[in-house]
C-alpha cells in the first residue's frame, strides 16, 4: 500500500517537487518517490513483469477458441470417349461444384478437444435429368488422448509453469521495490549524518582559527608565550584535514543517494541538503530468548523474494513433468 501511495503521486507531483527541491532541500519522501519512478532496476524489473505476461497470454492463447472457413469452386469439363457414352449426344462432362465449410476447434486444458463443423456443398452437373444437388453436413468431433497429452499437466503445463514464472516476477518487482526503499533511505540518512557532521566540522575549525586569532593578540601583549601559537596551529591543521575528509565523504554520500534515486549526474551535482532530521527512537529492551525461530516462519512467507523462489520452484517442476508427459506415445479416441 505504501508502495502504491508513492507510485500514485505521478510525474507531475515529482516535477513540482524537482523545481522547488533546490530552494526547500530534499526530503526522504521525494527522494523515495524518484527512486520509484527512475530507478533502473525497477524499470528493468518491471519489463520483465510485462515480457513474461506477454508469454503467458501468447502461451493461453491456443487454448482458445479457433474459427475456419473453406469455400472453392471446382468446373469439371472433359471429353468422354465414344465408347463409354451412354448418350450419343452426350460429348463431355460438364459439372460445376461450390463448396462451403465453416467448424471451430478448442482444445481443453484437459487434453480432450472438440472441433464442431458444418459443410455443405452444391452440384450443377449438366448431364444430368435433375442437374442440381446440395448436400450438407453437421459434424462434432471429441478426441480424447489416452496416453500423451492426457491430464492438465500434460496438456496445459507450460502455461502453468508460465503462469508461475509470471507470479515469480511480480514478487521479483516488489522485492526490487522494497530494497530500492531501503537502499534510498539508507542513502539519506548517511547523507543527513554526513551534512551535519560537515556542519560540526566546520564549526570546529572556525572556533580553531579564533582561538589562534586571539592567542596572538595575547602574545603580542606579552600575556602569552610564542610557544603557545604552535600547538594551537597544529590543532586547527588537524580540524581542517577532518573537515576536507568529510566534505570529501559528503560528495560520495550525495552521489550515492543520486544514484539510487534514479538522476542523471548533472542533477546529481545540484542534489541539495537533506530536510528530514533524525528521529528520535525509545528503544526497548528485547528479550534475547524471545527471538525463536516463530519470527523466522513469521517472515518467510511474507518475503517477496522468498515467494519468488517458490514460484521458480513450481514452474521448474511443472515444466520437468510436461517434458515427460511429452515423451509418451501417442493414442487418441475420436
Amino acid at each position: 500500500l505504501v508502495t502504491a501511495a508513492l507510485l500514485s503521486l505521478g510525474y507531475s507531483a515529482h516535477a513540482q517537487d524537482q523545481m522547488s527541491v533546490r530552494t526547500n532541500g530534499l526530503s526522504l519522501l521525494t527522494a523515495i518517490t524518484s527512486a520509484l519512478q527512475h530507478n533502473p532496476s525497477i524499470l528493468l524489473q518491471q519489463k520483465q513483469v510485462d515480457i513474461s505476461q506477454g508469454s503467458l497470454q501468447e502461451i493461453s492463447g491456443r487454448f482458445d477458441w479457433t474459427l475456419g472457413s473453406y469455400a472453392g469452386l471446382s468446373e469439371d469439363a472433359r471429353p468422354i470417349a465414344e465408347a463409354d457414352r451412354d448418350d450419343p449426344l452426350q460429348t463431355k462432362e460438364d459439372k460445376t461444384i461450390n463448396q462451403y465449410a465453416v467448424g471451430l476447434e478448442k482444445q481443453l486444458r484437459s487434453g480432450i478437444s472438440v472441433s464442431p463443423n458444418v459443410q455443405f456443398s452444391q452440384t450443377d452437373d449438366r448431364n444430368e435429368v435433375n442437374p442440381n444437388r446440395d448436400d450438407s453436413s453437421v459434424n462434432f468431433t471429441v478426441t480424447v488422448p489416452l496416453l500423451k497429452e492426457r491430464g492438465r499437466e500434460a496438456t496445459a503445463g507450460d502455461e502453468m509453469a508460465a503462469r508461475a514464472t509470471h507470479e515469480q516476477s511480480r514478487f521479483e518487482l516488489l522485492d526490487t521495490v522494497a530494497k530500492s526503499i531501503l537502499q534510498t533511505g539508507q542513502y539519506y540518512w548517511n547523507y543527513a549524518a554526513c551534512a551535519e557532521e560537515l556542519d560540526i566540522l566546520i564549526k570546529t575549525e572556525d572556533r580553531a582559527r579564533r582561538l589562534i586569532e586571539d592567542v596572538r593578540k595575547l602574545i603580542a601583549a606579552d600575556q602569552r608565550p610564542a610557544a603557545d601559537i604552535d600547538q594551537l596551529e597544529a590543532n586547527l591543521n588537524d580540524k581542517t584535514m577532518q573537515r576536507i575528509v568529510r566534505e570529501q565523504l559528503l560528495i560520495q554520500a550525495q552521489h550515492d543517494l543520486g544514484m539510487a534515486m534514479g538522476l542523471s549526474y548533472r542533477d546529481i551535482d545540484y542534489l541539495p541538503r537533506p530536510t528530514n532530521t533524525f528521529p528520535v527512537f525509545n528503544m526497548h529492551h528485547l528479550d534475547p530468548d524471545a527471538c525463536d525461530e516463530s519470527f523466522l516462519n513469521a517472515a518467510c512467507p511474507r518475503r517477496p523474494h522468498y515467494k519468488a523462489a517458490q514460484q521458480a520452484e513450481e514452474s521448474a517442476r511443472l515444466l520437468r513433468n510436461f517434458a515427460r508427459h511429452g515423451k509418451r506415445h501417442q493414442l487418441d479416441l475420436v
